[in-house]
């Protein structure tokens, strides 16, 4: 089984002198994305706030990051937890502080209920293990947990964390019967991976600039048309024997683009999923898109030094 590591956003503006609480909090499944500063770790939080499953702050940070020494202030841990409220998702606040006053202020102790001191061991413990248990009972944290693999893909270093994003709402929404949206993020998932392709020179510029072709990039990457056994040849190019996408692969990416792509095609699965009244076609569809994403990040690690 694969370990599971909760994402928590960090502000505290002393978190590059804690190494050791890092590696103590890493070994306990927790990875800390550490920030100095409100203006920091809101910016990003606000920027990929799917990726994250809770947020830590320090009772006292930074309003930025390049401010100067002892200009760090209490209201800024206030500020964050405004701007929090304003997430689409919520998360579970702690507060790790060495900050004495916070403890016998009335004010902070009501805006925050879950506060811990630093330098004691035995509250770092029950820190990381309060993280974890409202980690886990996050919706969206089960998501990415459960389908991983995908998940692991969908960063910059392969796809992108939109096409991550929009993975999440497909999964979070899959009994739901508007597949015409559906159908269009599934699209742009395919977009994001044919830009992945391109990143690692497996597919050509042609194909993704100024926009992504999909059924020519669909074509030049299958290599063969299935039915006479002919060679694509998509805007100059064309693979040969053993440099296509495996057959599997190809199949399924061909089975997506015909249901999915936009055209006089599509009125005929509407009216089919219409007539069934199931989400069986959708979840077929994103279940050969997870299979291809997982395959295209092994692909990618073992072609890389």
């Amino acid at each position: 089984m694969n370990e599971i590591y909760y994402n928590i956003l960090w502000i505290d503006d002393q978190h590059e002198s804690m190494t050791p609480f890092k590696g103590r909090a890493k070994r306990n499944g927790i990875n800390l994305i550490s920030f100095k500063s409100l203006n920091g770790g809101m910016s990003e939080l606000e920027r990929n706030y799917p990726f994250y499953d809770g947020v830590l702050l320090d009772a006292k940070f930074y309003e930025n990051e390049d401010d100067a020494k002892n200009t760090e202030d209490t209201v800024n841990v206030h500020r964050a937890k405004e701007q929090l409220l304003g997430l689409k998702k919520k998360f579970e606040v702690f507060v790790f502080t060495g900050q004495a006053e916070a403890y016998k202020d009335q004010t902070f102790s009501k805006a925050f209920r879950n506060i811990y001191t630093k330098g004691s061991d035995e509250e770092t413990d029950r820190l990381f293990n309060d993280i974890k248990q409202a980690a886990a009972s996050l919706e969206d944290t089960q998501i990415r947990q459960k389908y991983k693999r995908v998940f692991e893909v969908c960063s910059e270093r392969y796809i992108g964390e939109l096409a991550g994003q929009d993975i999440l709402n497909l999964l979070k929404d899959i009994d739901n019967l508007t597949i015409v949206n559906q159908f269009n993020t599934v699209r742009k998932v395919i977009e994001d991976l044919f830009s992945g392709f391109n990143k690692y020179n497996l597919l050509p510029s042609a194909f993704v600039t100024p926009f992504v072709s999909l059924n020519e990039s669909s074509n030049f990457l299958t290599g063969k048309n299935f039915k006479d056994d002919s060679y694509f040849i998509e805007k100059g190019y064309k693979h040969l024997d053993g440099t296509h996408l495996p057959e599997q692969i190809s199949f399924n990416l061909r089975n997506i683009l015909t249901i999915t792509q936009s055209g006089s095609h599509r009125s005929k699965i509407d009216e089919f999923v219409h007539q069934v009244n199931t989400s069986y076609l959708m979840k077929s569809v994103l279940f050969q898109l997870m299979d291809i994403l997982i395959w295209f990040k092994i692909h990618v690690d073992s072609n890389q030094p």
